[in-house]
């Protein structure tokens, strides 16, 4: 059975998230962010604050991360028939 590396849990304060999410997309060149919540047995309302705190706290932050994207994450000229 697969299991999930706590590595990749975004867990902590905003401060920590975006330091996290910083060097992970410099060092991966990623461009998008999938939150799964309610996790586990996560109460909605808990759920519910916690996306409302990475929206207000950690978004705008990561959308100012300055990473140029790896040339491979760029889109590629179509090759012509």
């Amino acid at each position: 059975m697969p299991a999930y590396d706590q590595s990749n849990f975004l867990i902590g304060t905003p401060d920590q998230l975006i330091e996290r999410i910083g060097e992970a997309q410099k060092a991966s060149s990623f461009t998008e962010i999938t939150l799964i919540t309610p996790f586990g047995n996560m109460p909605y309302d808990k759920a519910r604050a916690s996306i409302e705190l990475f929206g207000k706290e950690v978004l705008p932050s990561v959308h100012q991360i300055d990473a140029d994207l790896h040339e491979a994450a760029l889109p590629q000229a179509e090759i012509a028939a």
